[in-house]
C-alpha cells in the first residue's frame, strides 16, 4: 500500500509537467533470502523467478533473479535486483529485457534496461523509474517511464 501512495502523491507532484507512462509490471515469487551481518552492515540475498504481461512486452525472469539488501542498523540503505526476462515484445519478436532496479527504498528505486529487442530498444534511453508494492508471494515492481506532457512537446 505505501507504493501506491507514493504513486498518487508523485502524481500529483509532478501535475502538468509530465506523465508516467508504464512499461512493466513484473511479479515477482521471492524464494528464503540468506543474510551475513559484517562489521558495519548486514547483506541480505533474495532469490527470486518472477513473470510480466503488458501491452509492451510478455515474459518470464530466465532461471533466478536475486535481489541484494544492504542493511545498517536494522534499516535498509541500498537496494539492488537483478534479472533477465524472456518473452515476446510488442511486435511480436522474442527477446531478451535485462533489468538492474537500485534504489535506497521501495518508493524510490532506478531501473537500468538492455535488450535485444529492436521494437523495445529506446527503453535502453530512457528516464526510468520504478516503485516496488508487496502481495502475498513477493512483490510487484512497476517500471514507469517519464514523459512530457504535451503541452511541453
Amino acid at each position: 500500500m505505501r507504493c501506491c501512495k507514493a504513486l498518487r502523491k508523485i502524481s500529483k507532484s509532478i501535475g502538468d509537467s509530465c506523465m508516467m507512462k508504464e512499461l512493466m509490471e513484473i511479479i515477482i515469487h521471492c524464494q528464503p533470502g540468506v543474510y551475513v551481518q559484517g562489521k558495519h552492515k548486514g547483506i541480505c540475498m533474495i532469490p527470486f523467478t518472477g513473470e510480466t504481461s503488458g501491452p509492451w512486452f510478455q515474459g518470464k525472469v530466465i532461471g533466478i533473479g536475486t535481489d541484494t539488501q544492504q542493511v545498517m542498523d536494522g534499516k535498509i540503505t541500498q537496494l539492488s535486483a537483478r534479472y533477465m526476462l524472456e518473452g515476446v515484445d510488442y511486435a511480436g519478436q522474442k527477446c531478451r529485457v535485462f533489468v538492474e532496479n537500485t534504489g535506497t527504498d521501495l518508493e524510490n528505486c532506478h531501473p537500468n534496461i538492455v535488450t535485444d529487442s529492436v521494437a523495445l530498444a529506446a527503453w535502453e534511453e530512457k528516464t526510468l523509474a520504478a516503485w516496488v508494492e508487496g502481495w502475498e508471494d513477493g512483490v510487484k515492481v512497476h517500471i514507469y517511464e517519464e514523459e512530457a506532457s504535451r503541452e511541453s512537446l
